[in-house]
């Protein structure tokens, strides 16, 4: 998921010295992911489903995934030295996209499970 899959995503953007700027913390990158969709939980589908509403919580999913994802890689566009702007547009669409299945599977298992 999102930075976990960029390396994969984005192999072909790639710069030989960007892999050294960015460390590897497991552990934080686990807890980032176990609160990013508590948020879309929160934020996209709870709304959702009071409204009973799948377009409600995919258009908030995608927007909560757009604002995500612009954050995290507009700031590496402005501190990390040489990071590629095609791998900050390609990894925005792929959080937006993310977030919206995410929200959309979730609110699909809500309403099976209740």
């Amino acid at each position: 998921m999102g930075e976990c899959a960029q390396p994969h995503l984005t192999r072909g953007f790639r710069h030989g010295g960007e892999s050294s700027i960015f460390a590897s913390h497991d552990a934080h990158g686990f807890l980032f992911y176990l609160l990013y969709v508590a948020a879309v939980l929160v934020f996209a589908v709870l709304p959702g489903l009071e409204r009973a509403s799948l377009g409600r919580a995919v258009a908030l999913g995608a927007g909560l995934g757009f604002i995500r994802y612009c954050t995290y890689d507009l700031t590496n566009l402005s501190l990390a030295k040489g990071f590629p702007a095609a791998v900050a547009v390609v990894d925005i669409i792929w959080g937006t996209v993310l977030s919206a299945v995410v929200a959309v599977a979730a609110f699909k298992l809500a309403g099976w499970v209740t």
